[in-house]
């Protein structure tokens, strides 16, 4: 099927790849239809677009590509209601938001939009792991992450 997204136009869509949100995202209750499209070249990022609204897609990153240590806490009703058994089944999307200035680009990593792989039944929850917030700037995680490999590998 064919979509207009944000960032590509007009492009072609496997409709079994239509991700239903349960509750559509946190300011954007109405919309629960959406896919996840992205080019090669612009990895870890991706797009979580609106299947039925060009203009609503919002930039996603799996959190480990931020955080490599990123752990997720979900209450029983997160896992019920995408029908998953266990954390296996899930995959996580943290909502990036770029700014004028991308140095300046911050990550959720405390609403998370989690989506089982295998009915795509997703929902943005609260990860009930207390240290992560809503905006966490992007360039202080990396380097941070940096140092503790550098750390880790006996460096200074």
């Amino acid at each position: 099927m064919k979509i207009e997204s944000k960032p590509y136009g007009e492009i072609e869509i496997d409709s079994s790849k239509v991700v239903t949100l349960k509750g559509g995202l946190f300011g954007f209750e109405g919309k629960q239809e959406f896919v996840i499209i992205g080019k090669e070249e612009e990895r870890p990022f991706e797009w979580l677009q609106s299947v039925d609204q060009p203009d609503l897609a919002f930039v996603i990153v799996q959190p480990q590509y931020i955080r490599s240590d990123y752990s997720l806490s979900l209450l029983p009703e997160d896992y019920r209601d995408i029908e998953a058994n266990s954390s296996e089944d899930i995959i996580t999307y943290a909502i990036v938001v770029v700014p004028e200035n991308p140095d300046n680009m911050t990550v959720n990593l405390k609403g998370p939009v989690v989506i089982n792989q295998d009915n795509l039944l997703g929902k943005q929850v609260i990860n009930q792991v207390e240290e992560y917030k809503v905006r966490h700037r992007v360039l202080d995680e990396l380097e941070s992450n940096e140092a503790e490999e550098v750390t880790a590998e006996g460096g200074a």
